[in-house]
């Protein structure tokens, strides 16, 4: 049997393999892309970009793309910029974190791995305009691997319909198919 090709994209790297699961196979439930958050967020990402060549690095390339081929899927995404040896990832938020989120440093760990490179810099901006934090990030080739190995669970169970194991966080209160993890956990607690 041939397997079919799929397609991945980094912004799910370090994301819950049944939500990615749910996402592949229903597409998504509610339009995020018209939320406000999210136009503001692409707005902020634009103005970092143009700020960032205009003061820093003019040979500097906003949205770069980038794919990791695999045997039966591929790993496509953008980095928000490449400049020079270093990916920036540009994350908008409401607080600055203390220290970076775990999904943000695999997201651009990802991107290293992707690009060749050994360092990156995550770079969290307020929305309200107040506050900016930059963190330094290394290259971790294990790491890389591990999200490798999510990609390639996550190939598995959609060729084979099979839905992955929950991975509780707090996250899974905003889900947009907790409804359907509440019903597969009940199912299989008869």
């Amino acid at each position: 049997m041939t397997e079919r090709m799929m397609f991945f994209r980094v912004s799910e790297v370090g994301k819950c393999l049944r939500y990615l699961y749910f996402l592949h196979v229903l597409g998504r439930l509610e339009n995020v892309s018209k939320k406000p958050e999210v136009i503001e967020g692409k707005t902020i990402h634009q103005n970092f970009q143009n700020e960032w060549i205009a003061t820093i690095d003019e040979e500097a390339k906003p949205e770069e793309e980038a794919m990791f081929l695999h045997e039966n899927f591929a790993v496509l995404g953008k980095a928000d910029l490449v400049s020079g040896e270093r990916i920036i990832e540009i994350k908008t938020t409401t607080r600055i974190p203390n220290r970076p989120y775990l999904t943000h440093v695999r997201q651009l760990n990802f991107y290293l791995g992707l690009f060749g490179k050994k360092e990156g810099t995550l770079i969290y901006i307020e929305r309200n305009g107040n506050g900016r934090k930059e963190f330094s990030i290394e290259f971790d080739a294990d790491m890389f691997l591990v999200d490798l190995a999510r990609f390639e669970k996550l190939y598995r169970a959609l060729t084979e319909l099979r839905v992955p194991e929950k991975e509780p966080t707090p996250l899974c209160d905003f889900c947009e198919y907790s409804f359907l993890c509440e019903k597969i956990e009940n199912r299989n607690s008869c």
